[in-house]
């Protein structure tokens, strides 16, 4: 299906930067979550700890910063969320998971819940409120999944820190811009569809124009 081949597409391309253009991958899943014990103090945090308005992971606010003193930060970071829960529950009807891509410390993604509220297809946050936001940055926005994503399910990121000359990510960030301004009018072309328009095929999208 079309749907399948672009997807595929995207987890390519980001395999290829990869193991070719010294990329670093990095997993996320709930980290940070407070130790079981029989305190009750403890006990009351583990409860509110990981859902909206609660508890964001310890180093929410350096989180990002911390990673990219690894290796500095990256030109680009696509990011893969798994299709289930962390408890094995399916997200939905869609077998193929979650992408979006993040460019200079900014998440670009598609969310349904998000797109059906403002009818703008793409939401754009801060890579550390994406993966580990607690706090709703607006009534629209839908946790774990256009923020808070770590909480709800498993995210890989594929960080690629050099890429060839005639790439250009800087060109990313001015495709969501302009994807945001055509959906709000109703363009069918921006239209979201679960199965022909969705974070698959408009971030592939976004990655080829770069």
């Amino acid at each position: 299906m079309k749907y399948f081949a672009i997807f595929s597409k995207a987890v390519l391309f980001s395999a290829i930067c990869a193991l070719i253009l010294q990329a670093h991958t990095a997993f996320c899943q709930q980290a940070g979550q407070p130790a079981e014990n029989n305190s009750s103090t403890v006990a009351a945090a583990s409860q509110t700890f990981g859902v909206e308005n609660g508890l964001p992971v310890a180093n929410y606010s350096t989180i990002i910063s911390e990673l990219d003193k690894i290796k500095g930060a990256p030109v680009i970071e696509v990011l893969l969320s798994e299709a289930v829960l962390a408890v094995g529950k399916p997200i939905s009807g869609n077998p193929g998971g979650h992408i979006s891509v993040a460019v200079n410390g900014t998440v670009y993604t598609v969310s349904e819940g998000y797109y059906k509220k403002t009818k703008n297809i793409c939401t754009i946050l801060p890579t550390a409120d994406y993966l580990y936001g607690t706090t709703p940055p607006d009534a629209a926005h839908v946790f774990a999944s256009s923020y808070g994503s770590c909480y709800g399910r498993s995210v890989w990121g594929v960080r690629v820190y050099k890429l060839p000359a005639n790439i250009k990510p800087e060109l990313i960030a001015p495709y969501w811009m302009n994807a945001n301004s055509e959906s709000v009018t109703g363009d069918p072309k921006w239209k979201y569809d679960k199965r022909k328009s969705n974070c698959a095929t408009f971030t592939a999208e976004s990655l080829r124009v770069a």
